[in-house]
């Protein structure tokens, strides 16, 4: 008897924490993305579905039927084009929503390298219906080879900052090492885990990193080393190396008048002579020097902006 009591108390408890949830979760609507022309038919309704499951997946948000979506859409001579924010915000107020999703999604074609090339993408954002002003945006595209139903799975969780250490990181490497090249996938990882110690609240995240490292070592102009030897005196040329590197970071974060997004940058110039004797470990040595001078220098500016670790809680 008394285990049956404690079972019905434990699920009138969650039931009750449930409700509890719900009457505390925003409400959602997601408009039926714009298909372009280039996706195909399955590929658009895969990435739609799983979008909005995603979404409809989390706690705190009390999501639309999609019926209700579409029949309201139908009523307002609005279906199955590119609306402007405008007509969101007009759909949205006969929902009865507080946030509203809405964008396209596709498949992008160009040529580059002469070469022609596809990529997925999506471009979406979400409305504060009250507010009416946009409390995120993507803008995302990655390779047709990545799965449909993933990328959709990530995209969702980007739009609703769940994903705070996905972004792309650029990098540009010039040098003319002999041994001991530079790997660009090194670079990638190390920002990525060097910069997600910020600690950011929930709707603050990197938006994309930017690295250039310019290195080139070569004969000095100018500059002998002369040296007495057994067979009499040997002069050994002089070489110089030159070190740049730059770093652009770009926050983006939620303010009470929406989206914003701003760059921190910060650069290292060295030039070093020195005598053909030294190994490359050590001709190259400023390039290490100055990457960690700079990535400190941008982490410790970002931490002193204090905009961005104040900023808007549970944007949706």
């Amino acid at each position: 008897m008394k285990i049956n009591k404690l079972l019905i108390f434990l699920l009138l408890f969650i039931i009750s924490f449930k409700n509890g949830i719900a009457s505390n979760a925003e409400t959602v609507a997601i408009i039926p993305f714009f298909k372009d022309k280039n996706v195909k038919e399955r590929d658009y309704i895969a990435f739609y579905k799983q979008f909005y499951k995603t979404v409809n997946n989390q706690y705190h948000i009390n999501l639309l039927p999609q019926e209700s979506v579409i029949k309201t859409i139908g009523k307002t001579n609005f279906k199955n084009k590119n609306y402007s924010a405008k007509e969101v915000l007009e759909i949205a107020r006969k929902l009865k929503v507080d946030k509203i999703i809405y964008g396209i999604s596709g498949v992008h074609s160009f040529y580059k390298y002469n070469q022609y090339n596809e990529r997925l993408y999506c471009n979406i954002a979400v409305i504060d219906v009250n507010q009416q002003v946009v409390v995120n945006k993507i803008n995302w595209n990655v390779s047709t080879n990545r799965n449909i139903m993933s990328f959709a799975e990530s995209a969702a969780k980007r739009l609703l900052w769940l994903t705070p250490n996905i972004y792309p990181i650029k990098t540009s490497i010039i040098s003319n090492r002999k041994r001991l090249r530079l790997s660009r996938s090194y670079f990638s990882s190390d920002l990525r885990r060097y910069f997600s110690t910020l600690n950011f609240p929930e709707t603050t995240e990197i938006h994309e990193i930017d690295l250039k490292i310019a290195e080139k070592n070569e004969l000095a102009p100018t500059g002998l080393l002369g040296c007495v030897t057994l067979v009499g005196w040997i002069f050994l040329p002089f070489y110089q190396t030159d070190a740049k590197i730059q770093i652009t970071v770009e926050v983006k974060y939620l303010s009470r008048k929406g989206i914003k997004k701003k760059k921190f940058f910060d650069e290292f110039y060295a030039n070093e002579h020195f005598h053909l004797m030294r190994d490359e470990k050590t001709r190259f040595g400023n390039t290490d020097v100055g990457y960690k001078k700079v990535k400190r220098t941008i982490y410790q500016q970002i931490k002193e902006s204090q905009e961005l670790f104040f900023t808007k809680k549970n944007s949706i």
